[in-house]
This record gives structure tokens, sequence and C-alpha cells, in this order.
């Protein structure tokens, strides 16, 4: 069982990463968001699953009984966090934009695979009964080469349909 704990108190989490956390395999822990959010975000998404609300990303990552952090802040905070969270033996699940920078991505990277953690970024769609069936085919050859394939997605999906296509069809 993976002990979890999540930083930011937002829509990602309550509403989408949170309710998916109900899984044999994990153990939600705790919340936390920026200190000045404790009582107005914190505490409440915390009494809503039933865990801990930590007061700051610090003290849940001194928390030793936490395996992995799940990132749900906007961008600009996620390589600093990523960062930190590596550095305190933590796993780390980490919302897109990744970072800002392919520097920033392949330090972040590099730090997992020295200290032998699992870094990734929440590409859920590739875990789809649908996706991974198609992907099946694909490799199988059941559809010959592929010379064309076309994902559609809405405006904010933008992302989730190149990492498909790159899934589904190798490096471009």
């Amino acid at each position: 069982q993976v002990r979890l704990g999540v930083v930011g108190c937002g829509l990602a989490s309550g509403g989408l990463h949170g309710p998916g956390y109900a899984h044999p395999e994990i153990d939600l822990v705790g919340f936390t968001d920026r200190p000045s959010n404790y009582e107005s975000k914190t505490v409440p998404m915390a009494e809503r699953f039933s865990v801990k609300p930590y007061l700051s990303i610090d003290e849940m990552l001194a928390d030793d009984s936490i395996d992995a952090i799940d990132i749900c802040v906007k961008e600009p905070g996620h390589y600093e966090m990523a960062k930190k969270a590596l550095l305190a033996g933590k796993h780390v699940l980490c919302e897109k934009a990744f970072t800002d920078s392919l520097d920033k991505a392949k330090d972040l990277i590099a730090l997992a695979s020295e200290r032998k953690l699992k870094l990734m970024v929440v590409y859920n769609y590739r875990y789809m009964a649908s996706v991974m069936e198609l992907k099946a085919r694909i490799d199988s050859g059941e559809f010959g080469d592929l010379t064309f394939i076309s994902i559609c997605g809405h405006g904010y999906t933008f992302h989730h349909s190149i990492d498909l296509l790159r899934h589904l069809c190798g490096e471009v």
C-alpha cells in the first residue's frame, strides 16, 4: 500500500485525484496547500477525505510515513515542489505542465533516477480501457503500418492528445 500526500486543495485534487484514491492499494494520508490557505482550503479538504491537514509541503515531506506526493498545484510551482519531494525521498506524481523548461524536466528525471524514485506526470488517459485496447491492437500489427491517426479533444485537453499520439504511435 502506498501512503500518499496531496499538495494543492483545488479542483484537480478535490474533484479528480482525491476521489480516485479510494483504492485498496492507496492510503491517502493528508492534504496541504499554501500556509495562507490552511483554514480556508486545507482543513476542509482534509476533513472531506478524513485525513490529516498539513500546514505546508515542508511539514508533509517531513512525515516519514508518507511514501509519495501528488502535486496538484498550478505550474510554476511544480519544479520546486517535485525537487523538494524527491530530495526528501518521496515518489512524485505531478500534474501538467510538468515543468516550464526541458532542462528542469531533465533535472527531475535525473534526480529521481539517482534516488531510485518514481516520477510521473499525470497523463491518465493512457490508462483508460479503450486506449489500452487500442494500444494493444496497434502494437499487435492488427492495423498494419499506421500512416495517419487523428485525435479530437477540447481546448483544455490538447496535452492529452499530444501524449496519446506519442504513446500510441511513438516519438514524433
